[in-house]
């Protein structure tokens, strides 16, 4: 027997609840995994509240770490006891045993254990795709970064800043989150619930702006996001923490020809070589004693409720269930 949560109907943490169900078998391609550590990440918490849905009950999660028990007919490169992570695959992480396809998976380093993996490897992939793919991070520029003490983004900020000449303005949600801010690197703090953050943007630098606004925000800055890129800056949305953009003035944008995007980690981690190259440098990156990766918080899976609860009250921790 193994335990799997869903949801039914999109809705606060309460619509998750768990079942049993039966021993399973992997299929040619997969992998039978028992699940030592599940990452809780806001993409999950998108979904359970209806962002993304699929009428009746739905699996929910997208990242775990593990350890092969089982494998297909057609498997090769991994063996019955390999540790593995995996955090681009099809909905359904949150469970304690799981089939997947083997093109998702990547074996763990012998010094990276399951419950860190699963705490940052999604998070440090999309940090990996937004600095190096959607654009590419270099030298001498100055970018934005709202809600810089999200779990994330405190890797964004802290990979854009290692040995590189970049300068991170960075945003919090309540002004007692200023000195960690600081503390991961970046150079100026505001408080994007202030009336004036895009003002005092414009005057912490001389008039000029930021090539690149990182936004997992959403509603409450996206507007003014805009206003503060240079001439050919990008805007990358990637969440919605304060509610969807809704519709976007295209007279803002054409007006300085600022490029606009909302990537996708699955899009841009598709190709398994491109997840396998990512990987590798996401394990280096954990291996940098210049990097502080946010402080893991333990759930159990039947604490699950909880676990998002955490997520939604703005938690600078990387929630996991174990």
């Amino acid at each position: 027997m193994y335990e799997s949560v869903f949801f039914a109907a999109p809705g606060d943490p309460s619509v998750l609840f768990i079942e049993k169900a039966e021993d399973i078998r992997p299929k040619g391609d997969e992998v039978l995994l028992r699940q030592v550590a599940i990452g809780v990440n806001d993409i999950d918490v998108l979904y359970r509240r209806g962002g993304v849905f699929s009428q009746g009950k739905t699996p929910i999660g997208f990242e775990a770490a593990g350890i092969i028990e089982e494998v297909g007919e057609n498997i090769s490169g991994f063996d019955i006891g390999d540790r593995v992570v995996y955090a681009t695959g099809p909905l359904g992480a949150y469970s304690s045993k799981r089939c997947i396809s083997s093109r998702y998976i990547i074996k763990l380093p012998k010094e990276v254990d399951e419950v860190t993996a699963a705490s940052v490897f999604f998070k440090a992939l999309s940090a990996h795709y937004l600095l190096f793919r959607a654009f590419l991070i270099r030298e001498g520029l100055t970018i934005l970064v709202h809600d810089v003490v999200n779990p994330l983004n405190q890797i964004l900020v802290q990979w854009a800043c290692i040995n590189k000449d970049v300068r991170v303005i960075g945003t919090v949600a309540n002004d007692e989150h200023r000195q960690m801010a600081l503390g991961i690197g970046c150079s100026h703090v505001m408080n994007y619930n202030s009336e004036n953050w895009d003002k005092e943007l414009i005057e912490h630098t001389s008039g000029i702006g930021v090539k690149a606004v990182y936004d997992s925000v959403g509603k409450k800055t996206f507007e003014k996001s805009i206003s503060v890129l240079t001439q050919l800056g990008l805007l990358v949305s990637y969440g919605y923490s304060t509610g969807s953009i809704g519709k976007i003035d295209f007279e803002q944008v054409f007006k300085r020809s600022i490029f606009v995007t909302s990537p996708s980690l699955f899009e841009y981690k598709n190709n398994r070589m491109e997840l396998i190259l990512s990987a590798s440098e996401v394990f280096t990156l954990l291996g940098n004693d210049k990097i502080k990766m946010p402080t893991v918080e333990k759930y159990q899976l039947s604490d699950v409720q909880n676990a998002h609860r955490s997520v939604e009250a703005g938690s600078t921790n990387s929630i996991v269930l174990v």
